[in-house]
């Protein structure tokens, strides 16, 4: 998350991880770590999801709360204009607001 004061960051390297930290960047170098343990979620969302694919199979139609290309998409351009803005970086795309 990017807010006015600073930034806060998940920090899990790996999906199947149980422990996970959040680390808070704060205006003027200042760090603050936070340590949870999560659990097993790389089980729990595998499970989920593999349930919205089998509906969606059977159903022959998408499950009305997976993603889509367009979500995907939308995705994408959000980071790449957040990525573009920290580098100082400006879209000279028409159309696309900056």
């Amino acid at each position: 998350m990017i807010g006015s004061e600073g930034v806060i960051e998940l920090v899990n390297e790996n999906p199947r991880e149980e422990d996970a930290r959040i680390v808070f960047h704060g205006l003027h170098g200042t760090k603050e770590l936070f340590n949870f343990r999560q659990g097993d979620t790389y089980r729990t969302q595998m499970v989920e999801w593999a349930g919205m694919v089998r509906d969606s199979v059977r159903d022959r139609t998408p499950h009305p709360d997976a993603p889509t290309f367009a979500d995907g998409l939308a995705c994408s351009v959000v980071m790449d204009r957040l990525t573009r803005t920290a580098i100082g970086q400006r879209d000279a795309r028409p159309g696309e607001p900056t």
